[in-house]
């Protein structure tokens, strides 16, 4: 063993400044996110979602009006459309609102914040590509242990989805 007393940064240093590779000039992608679009998807999405369970609860009205004899609760069947419905929009939708999360994640943080990735694509990247290749519950435990790899320092380099 040498005399030679070496050097360790703490986790904190480490963390407080960027990671860039030697030689290297990373350039950051900030996306350009256009709250009007999203909030007119938003809108027409949930019209159709409200469409749609008028027309489903009216047609189980119809239904259950013409097989069973003893009234029916209009309100009831109408909220229990409503969120099934409301529901089933969720599970369509959830890939593009983890993607919308991550992009806005990319938009306003730090770039202190966005240099300490390891890895070429970064890790909100991958998230990306890998919530786009493989859907949303493959692609997130994906993402997420990408996200794991970077913050044990790992040697880096590029992987992609």
């Amino acid at each position: 063993m040498s005399g030679k007393k070496q050097d360790k940064a703490s986790l904190w240093d480490i963390l407080d400044k960027p990671t860039v590779f030697p030689g290297e000039n990373r350039e950051i992608c900030r996306p350009v996110i256009r709250v009007r679009t999203v909030l007119f998807s938003v809108f027409i999405r949930l019209l159709i979602t409200g469409l749609v369970s008028f027309v489903v609860s009216y047609v189980t009205c119809f239904l259950l009006r013409a097989y069973y004899e003893h009234p029916v609760s209009e309100p009831a069947v109408y909220l229990v459309c409503a969120a099934v419905c409301l529901f089933l929009l969720l599970i369509i939708s959830l890939k593009r609102i983890l993607i919308f999360m991550v992009l806005v994640y990319q938009a306003k943080a730090s770039d202190e914040t966005r240099l300490r990735c390891f890895y070429v694509p970064t890790c909100s990247e991958y998230m990306i590509l890998s919530l786009k290749k493989y859907g949303v519950v493959r692609g997130l435990i994906k993402g997420l242990k990408r996200l794991k790899r970077c913050r044990d320092f790992g040697n880096g380099g590029e992987d992609y989805p």
